[in-house]
């Protein structure tokens, strides 16, 4: 690709994935905790907790993704992602938990900041998101296989101990993250250029995020209420996601051959419509068509959204900010989402709203925005 250099691009996939590695294996996290006796209550805390702190600590280290090396606070990031995780390996006192969920939020906020703001220091960062989008994807597929292993065999502990383990060992692969872009002091000390437009893009981010994992979260109960069965469910929603990488794919290579506008627009348009239908089918063919097209459209439209963010600063700070913004959505789209599962027509009215608004505010932030870069621009350079 020359786009980008290998190294770049394995040192993103690898702090991406483990700053999203809570949510990539959500499943099983939640059902090693199950099984290990807490209440779903409190296992929903847990994880809410761990996206409100990476949300906190992505937003507050934004601004120093101008200054520092990318590396080193993704190096610290897994660190903390590693020490949260061991701790609750070895810990079934609630409080313990806590706090190392936030540990373990505080680390992957870190490395969230400095996946997106390297990633938008490359040339081409549109292309950088949805290439990092397919990469991770098939990182988590594979977990996905991988670790109910451990956790058969020795339950939290053994799930647990394997995710400290992968922080540590991706550590030593972070090194290769592109550096901070080529921007003035004035630029790169202080808030972040176009605010207003950057502010928009963060906003768009969040009113995006908030329905789509809240439609994740239904998939299962909304599948049943069609008259599928849990294993159909599954195997729907197993296919559809393999096959949304699809979408990020078709990201990478469109890249921005004809601008952003169209993909951005197009994009919303389809996953609008299909939350929308998702919201109120009971009909088995229009709930795979739908769920497809969901995955599809979200993994197509996400680079290009952070793309945006990317071209009003250089330097990253919006696309580190970006970041957090994505974890709170994540945070609150699950408890929005179930509060309007017995009232469909309002979850789709919800659903259609949030797609207009997020076209609006992202409308505006491309509105005067520096032009996306030309196909085929050589790699950026990397932090030692």
């Amino acid at each position: 690709m020359s786009w980008i250099d290998r190294r770049s691009l394995v040192a993103l996939t690898a702090a991406g994935s483990i700053g999203g590695l809570g949510t990539g294996i959500t499943p099983l996290v939640m059902g090693a905790l199950a099984d290990a006796g807490l209440a779903a209550q409190t296992v929903g805390l847990l994880l809410t907790v761990e996206l409100l702190a990476a949300f906190v600590a992505s937003v507050l280290l934004a601004g120093r993704m101008a200054l520092d090396s990318r590396a080193a606070w993704a190096a610290l990031g897994a660190v903390a992602v590693a020490l949260g995780s061991a701790l609750v390996a070895g810990s079934a006192d609630h409080g313990a938990l806590m706090a190392s969920r936030i540990l373990a939020g505080v680390g992957a906020g870190a490395l969230l900041a400095s996946c997106n703001a390297a990633a938008a220091a490359t040339p081409q960062p549109d292309r950088t998101f949805a290439a990092m989008s397919v990469l991770q994807g098939v990182v988590y597929a594979i977990l996905l296989g991988a670790l109910p292993y451990p956790t058969e065999i020795w339950g939290k502990a053994g799930i647990f101990t394997a995710m400290a383990g992968l922080s540590l060992v991706a550590i030593p692969m972070m090194r290769g993250l592109p550096r901070v872009a080529s921007v003035g002091v004035v630029s790169r000390r202080g808030l972040p250029p176009n605010r207003a437009r950057g502010a928009a893009v963060l906003v768009g981010i969040l009113v995006v995020a908030v329905p789509a994992m809240g439609m994740w979260t239904l998939a299962e109960r909304i599948g049943v209420r069609t008259g599928l069965s849990d294993t159909e469910v599954g195997a729907v929603l197993g296919v559809t996601n393999l096959f949304g990488l699809l979408g990020a794919g078709l990201a990478v290579w469109l890249g921005t051959r004809f601008g952003r506008v169209a993909p951005v627009l197009a994009g919303l348009f389809v996953m609008t419509a299909s939350t929308v239908a998702l919201s109120l089918t009971s009909h088995v063919g229009v709930y795979s068509a739908a769920q497809f097209l969901w995955a599809v459209s979200f993994l197509f439209v996400t680079p290009y959204v952070l793309g945006v963010a990317a071209a009003l600063d250089p330097a990253g700070r919006w696309s580190a900010a970006a970041a957090g913004v994505a974890a709170l959505g994540a945070a609150m789209g699950p408890a929005v989402a179930t509060a309007l599962l017995d009232a469909p027509r309002a979850l789709a009215a919800l659903n259609a709203a949030a797609g207009v608004l997020a076209a609006v505010l992202v409308g505006f932030a491309l509105r005067g925005s520096p032009a996306p870069p030309e196909t085929g621009r050589a790699g950026g350079s990397r932090d030692a």
